[in-house]
């Protein structure tokens, strides 16, 4: 008898079915009685399936037919089947007998099996849940070999991504090995081209690995429209120390959809200048095409050059080429301009009119935009500073020097208002200057027909008629008197005279008309 262990595999793997089989031959020309056929060994969930002679149940006692029978009767053919439970290596040994054999050294033969554990290949994915069109989006993906065993036949792969996403798994060949406690590393990265929902699915496998509920990893992916926020800036180029100063900015959604964990704020204002953007919080979401809206105010305090800086940004913006404004300001120490006026409070209709005006920088910097100017003045009576032009600059203390000059033609009471400025200054309490003016009627005298002035000397007592305009009625008071000259008013049938005599001095003498009092005449009376 002749037992044979070739048909039983080496390797073997748990959990995975294994089959094999042994044969007992008779290898004499004679019977074999009482032949036994039989294995012992296995690994263990590997048992006996059956054993077969000459396509016939094979039961242990029977008698084996001599070598060369027909229908392969001289030989048992067995099979063993099952599934290894533990791992580690056996020794199956096939044993075989016969009651009327005598040499007995081929009656065993033995096969070594070894028993593998499984690999087990693990899906695991490490991906975004969100996307936006157009944005960056990175991720990452791997196939592990959770197993203490080297996995053959690994594939790894991902489907189902967003278009505009791809996925590199490095060097990696599918179908290649990966040892134990190994993974492939994998990543995505992309910018997603359309919006929608997809599912993407990590899979693995390996030829020996039994368990596969991990050969799958499934994940959403949700890619929405993106946000754009834009920073915009209305600052003022310029401040003055002391000055107020306002301004604005404001952080836009200038998308149709919703910005989500909004910020919106500046840096670098003038110191003593602050901002408020009202009861926004940053953080908050802000709707299609809305605007978070700020202020800026305050008063400079520092002089120099400033850039305050506009900064807005959403968690679900793409494009931020636009979150930053920045914008440039200039403080600078303020101009004081001065007005001030020198004009006589009185004026005779018809008669010169002179004064003077000016608008002073009282300040150590130049004064830039400045206007100087008078208003109110008495008809008939101008200004002029020369060769000034309003908005031009004025040198640090000095002044825009200007006259008043000519012959009022009405009479009456105004207030003429010099105003000062400076599109630099701060302090404008002292950028106007009045003065009130009376424009008074002239009491018009002669002597014989030829007129008689002011401080004129009048002899003998002769009579001096009076007049107010030549021709306009008025009436007469003595205001005042010097020396022993007698101030006789009087009319006759050519009106009002005025005459002195029985000594020398001084008559003062107003008119009134309709109420409105004259300007005073004084003539100088001498009868000695």
């Amino acid at each position: 008898m002749v037992a044979n262990a070739t048909g039983l595999p080496s390797s073997a793997q748990v959990s995975v079915n294994y089959t094999g089989t042994f044969s007992c031959a008779n290898t004499s020309a004679v019977t074999a009685t009482a032949v036994t056929c039989g294995v012992s060994g296995l690994p263990e969930g590997v048992t006996l399936a059956s054993c077969t002679n000459g396509g016939k149940a094979w039961v242990n006692g029977s008698a084996l037919a001599a070598k060369g029978t027909a229908n392969a009767k001289d030989t048992v053919q067995c099979t063993v089947s099952g599934t290894p439970t533990t791992a580690g290596k056996v020794t199956a040994t096939v044993t075989t007998s016969a009651s009327n054999e005598l040499k007995k050294d081929n009656d065993t033969s033995s096969a070594s099996i070894t028993v593998l554990a499984p690999a087990d290949v693990v899906a695991n994915a490490s991906l975004p849940a969100t996307a936006l069109v157009g944005g960056n989006y990175s991720g990452s993906f791997s196939c592990n070999n959770n197993s203490a065993v080297v996995a053959t036949g690994v594939t790894c792969g991902i489907s189902g991504l967003p278009d505009g996403l791809i996925a590199s798994c490095g060097s990696w060949v599918n179908g290649s090995s990966l040892v134990a406690n190994q993974s492939v590393e994998c990543t995505v990265s992309g910018q997603p081209t359309t919006v929608g929902t997809v599912i993407a699915t990590v899979t693995t496998s390996a030829s020996n690995e039994v368990n596969i509920n991990n050969d799958t990893s499934i994940n959403s992916i949700t890619v929405n429209t993106p946000s754009d926020m834009v920073a915009s800036a209305i600052l003022p180029a310029t401040g003055l120390i002391g000055g107020n100063y306002s301004g604005s900015f404001s952080c836009n959604n200038n998308s149709a959809v919703t910005a989500t964990a909004v910020t919106c704020g500046i840096s670098g204002l003038p110191d003593g200048i602050t901002a408020t953007c009202g009861s926004w919080i940053n953080g908050s979401s802000l709707a299609a095409n809305q605007a978070v809206q700020c202020t800026v105010s305050g008063t400079p305090t520092t002089a120099g050059s400033f850039n305050p800086t506009v900064t807005t940004s959403a968690s679900n913006e793409v494009n931020i080429t636009n979150n930053v404004s920045i914008n440039n300001i200039i403080i600078s120490p303020p101009s004081d301009v001065i007005a001030s006026s020198s004009l006589p409070v009185t004026a005779i209709v018809s008669a010169d009119y002179t004064g003077s005006f000016s608008c002073t920088n009282g300040s150590a910097v130049l004064a830039t935009g400045v206007s100087c100017s008078v208003s109110g003045l008495p008809d008939g009576v101008t200004a002029s500073c020369g060769s000034w032009v309003n908005g031009s600059s004025l040198a640090a203390n000095q002044a825009v020097q200007c006259t008043v000059s000519g012959q009022p033609t009405t009479a009456g009471n105004v207030t003429a208002t010099v105003t000062a400025s400076a599109s630099n200054e701060v302090n404008t309490s002292n950028n106007i200057s009045t003065t009130d003016i009376l424009s008074q009627l002239p009491i018009i005298a002669t002597l014989e027909g030829v007129p008689v002035l002011d401080s004129t000397v009048v002899c003998c007592g002769s009579p001096v008629a009076l007049s107010v305009s030549g021709a306009v009625q008025a009436t007469y008071v003595v205001a005042s008197q010097t020396g022993d000259v007698s101030c006789e008013l009087g009319t006759d049938g050519d009106g009002s005279y005025l005459r002195m005599k029985n000594g020398d001095g001084t008559c003062t003498i107003v008119g009134t008309i309709n109420g409105v009092t004259t300007a005073p005449l004084t003539l100088q009376g001498k009868n000695h």
